[in-house]
């Protein structure tokens, strides 16, 4: 698989806490994304962070309930730059 060079771009990440999101946040970062780790889990979003920052990648944790608005707007606030790429692997039960 051909890899993307994500350098000098902020990838956004919910449901970064653990599972398909914790993996989806390590990978941007292993491509060279500085990556926002969002989730709902604060304990999970800070322990993908330590993992990124321990592999020598930068990541930023925030609390973000997806199926609040006003968490989400916030979320987007928080980084100095604007992100480049959002996925948002979180499920959420209705």
């Amino acid at each position: 698989m051909k890899s993307i060079n994500f350098k000098g771009k902020v990838g956004f990440v919910t449901g970064a806490a653990s599972g398909i999101g914790r993996a989806t946040a390590i990978a941007f970062a292993h491509e060279g994304a500085s990556v926002v780790v969002a989730d709902i889990s604060e304990q999970g979003s800070h322990e993908t962070t330590k993992i990124i920052k321990e592999a020598g990648g930068r990541a930023l944790a925030v609390k973000c309930d997806v199926s609040q608005e006003e968490d989400v707007k916030n979320s987007f606030e928080r980084p100095s730059k604007p992100s480049d790429v959002l996925t948002s692997p979180s499920t959420m039960q209705v």
